[in-house]
């Protein structure tokens, strides 16, 4: 989620930005690319449609759901193959509670950011100021 905030004309706008992440030791798994791929799981009850649904090639959906069931340390997307109707797959109750908890923290995050838009709107040349002191220094530790 973003929010823009007012500026000086001319200038180009301050933008914030953030999102939230699911970890397991130095891995990331849990974006909110990959927790709509489970909720669009759930929904159509295939990774192929679940996938186009949410912009990912088949096998990225594969490899994604892969290792979301590998490093959840069980299942959260069971997989069935063929059959007269074809393969299918569904979530478990571990991946739906996960879900739950994923919708609750960003639903927290939405409202964090709209607080932090609501001060860059009162402040607006303050944040540009840090903004810069930020780039400033890092372009300094590059050197």
């Amino acid at each position: 989620m973003s929010k823009k905030s007012d500026h000086a004309p001319g200038r180009p706008a301050l933008e914030l930005s953030g999102s939230i992440w699911f970890r397991s030791g130095d891995q990331d798994w849990g974006s909110q690319k990959r927790m709509a791929l489970l909720e669009a799981i759930d929904q159509a009850g295939s990774i192929t449609a679940a996938a186009k649904k949410v912009g990912l090639s088949y096998k990225g959906a594969w490899d994604a759901v892969d290792t979301m069931n590998n490093l959840a340390g069980e299942p959260l997307v069971l997989r069935s193959t063929g059959g007269q109707r074809g393969g299918g797959a569904t979530l478990t109750p571990r991946a739906k509670a996960l879900l739950a908890t994923f919708r609750a923290l960003n639903a927290e995050h939405e409202r964090f950011m709209a607080r932090l838009a609501s001060v860059s709107r009162q402040a607006p040349d303050n944040l540009e100021l840090i903004q810069h002191m930020m780039i400033q220094t890092s372009a300094r530790n590059k050197l």
